[in-house]
């Protein structure tokens, strides 16, 4: 009893979607489906918000190798976690664009990509850190006797040395709806689980 498939209207070929019961069967999927992509952004922020202090907590705290290598499980755990989620996200939106005849712009989620599932970064500690990395660079050369400071221009930050992670736009996933990280938004996620 329990392997017997649905058969949900995503499942069913687009002809067979607009058929008498079937198409008030595929609204209320879409519906389903809704509430799945918004749980599955819910959790995995969250996974996102652990990743991130866990690495600050390893990066701040940790020093010797049996702590360092307990952490880095835990960080390896919770990379799964985060994947689970988003591929989670990934299934419920391909259903959602199925039911919408394969029309991307009737989906009503954007499509998750690889690059869009980072960390958030506040862009005020954004423009503080490449500052502080263009500082340390302009000091380097400075010392090297590359470079007078007198000869820096104010254009020439544009060109500071880019990081990674930390330089990067935010990703959508945090500007969509049920991202501002209050309480009820969280407990919003929960119910919708």
């Amino acid at each position: 009893m329990e392997n017997v498939p649905l058969f949900l209207p995503s499942t069913l070929p687009a002809t067979q979607h607009a058929e008498g019961v079937v198409a008030h069967l595929a609204v209320i999927e879409d519906s389903m489906r809704d509430v799945q992509c918004a749980g599955a952004l819910v959790r995995l922020h969250n996974q996102l918000h652990i990743k991130s202090h866990l690495l600050m907590y390893k990066k701040v705290h940790l020093r010797n190798q049996g702590t360092n290598m307990r952490s880095r499980t835990l960080v390896t755990r919770n990379k799964g976690k985060i994947r689970l989620h988003s591929e989670k996200y990934q299934m419920v939106w391909e259903a959602k664009r199925r039911l919408a005849g394969n029309d991307v712009t009737k989906v009503g989620w954007r499509k998750l990509a690889r690059e869009d599932i980072r960390c958030i970064e506040d862009t005020e500690e954004l423009l503080r850190a490449a500052a502080t990395q263009w500082a340390r660079c302009e000091e380097e050369l400075h010392d090297l006797g590359e470079l007078a400071l007198a000869a820096i221009d104010e254009g020439d930050v544009e060109r500071a040395p880019r990081g990674g992670e930390n330089v990067r736009k935010v990703s959508w996933i945090w500007t969509g709806t049920g991202t501002a990280g209050t309480d009820e938004e969280l407990e919003d996620g929960t119910w919708t689980t």
